[in-house]
């Protein structure tokens, strides 16, 4: 199994990442376009925000079904050196994105992480929607592929987050796209 760029329609489509790139920002404007077009989401897409008076970031997910945002990472301190992610809030926060399955055509989750990785975090999630028939789309980590291989097997594509649009749109979801916020690689961008 390898990354492809055409149309492929198995539940679950990866969308591999390396580091450096801008995954959440990219599953962020795709989410909010495919609202836009009236598109029902399941899910969380990562949103990291500034902590005044911190080193490091606030990791804070944003479920899909219904706009609220909760907070991910453990309040470390302000000497902190990086996010931690809370498995209590984690665990919360899909708890609140599962309700949302319920009458959505597509259910987006912003990682295939370490918690996934260990067999944890929004596997549950993906296997729920996947029995209602909802396809999964999925940011995967280029250091998470073996593992996410192992999860998903043949009931995955993957696909590097430029062919994105072109896949989404083999499925009937139209974007825009625009070259810039992946480094200059074509991504999915909301109307500018």
């Amino acid at each position: 199994m390898g990354i492809h760029s055409g149309l492929d329609l198995r539940p679950i489509v990866g969308v591999v990442y390396g580091a450096g790139d801008t995954v959440d920002l990219l599953l962020v404007r795709l989410a909010a376009r495919l609202s836009a077009e009236g598109v029902k989401l399941a899910g969380l897409v990562q949103h990291a925000q500034d902590a005044p008076g911190r080193s490091r970031c606030t990791m804070v997910a944003e479920v899909l079904s219904t706009g609220e945002r909760v907070r991910l990472s453990e309040d470390r301190g302000a000497g902190a050196r990086g996010c931690l992610l809370d498995h209590g809030l984690l665990q919360h926060a899909l708890s609140l994105a599962e309700e949302g399955l319920a009458g959505a055509d597509l259910l987006i989750l912003n990682r295939f992480g370490k918690v996934e990785a260990e067999g944890g975090g929004g596997r549950a999630l993906m296997a729920a929607a996947m029995s209602l028939g909802l396809p999964v789309l999925v940011a995967v980590p280029w250091r998470n592929i073996a593992a996410f291989r192992a999860f998903a097997g043949e009931l995955a594509q993957e696909v590097a987050a430029e062919a994105l649009p072109g896949l989404l749109a083999g499925r009937g979801f139209a974007l825009a796209t625009a070259a810039g916020a992946n480094g200059g690689r074509t991504s999915p961008a909301i109307d500018r």
